[in-house]
């Protein structure tokens, strides 16, 4: 017997965008050798920088070189672009462990001076290079890599310890 009203279903959305498999790939991969061919960069990231812009150039091993580029770092800012404003980028911290550097960093925005935007008044403030600051005085504790553990869970298993930092 059916027990979902026709009503409630048919209804599809994406659970994961193939830009975000493409970008896990490429970081799996790199961060399972050390490194990366570019043969895994041109069937993972290199696919999504052409989608955007065809004339972009493609990351590969010599382009890192070439421009002195970090490959990792290169693989995790595509990361941040390709997926900005979808939710992902405190987990992506909290994987690379990196959140005690990037968090306290002021967030930025655009460069705004020296732009055609310039003349217009803008309610942020600039730093030095001319670029909005967006936010500041954000703050980070390292308990915060780990979320505490519910206190009815933590009841029921009284040998289970909280995380971290979470009392």
């Amino acid at each position: 017997e059916r027990v979902v009203p026709d009503t409630q279903e048919g209804y599809d959305f994406p659970l994961i965008r193939y830009a975000e498999v493409l970008l896990n790939y490429a970081e799996a991969v790199y961060e399972r050798d050390d490194k990366i061919e570019n043969e895994d960069l041109n069937i993972s990231l290199n696919q999504v920088r052409q989608r955007v812009n065809a004339s972009m150039p493609a990351l590969t091993k010599e382009f890192a070189q070439t421009h002195g580029l970090d490959m990792r770092t290169e693989i995790r800012r595509e990361r941040t672009v390709e997926l900005f404003n979808e939710g992902f980028r405190i987990d992506d911290l909290k994987r690379w462990k990196t959140a005690e550097n990037e968090m306290p960093q002021a967030m930025l925005g655009i460069k705004w001076k020296g732009t055609q935007y310039e003349s217009w008044n803008t309610p942020f403030s600039l730093n030095d290079d001319g670029c909005i600051v967006v936010e500041t005085g954000r703050q980070w504790a390292d308990k915060n890599y780990l979320y505490p553990l519910p206190s009815d869970q933590l009841q029921l298993n009284p040998n289970l310890g909280q995380n971290p930092g979470w009392k």
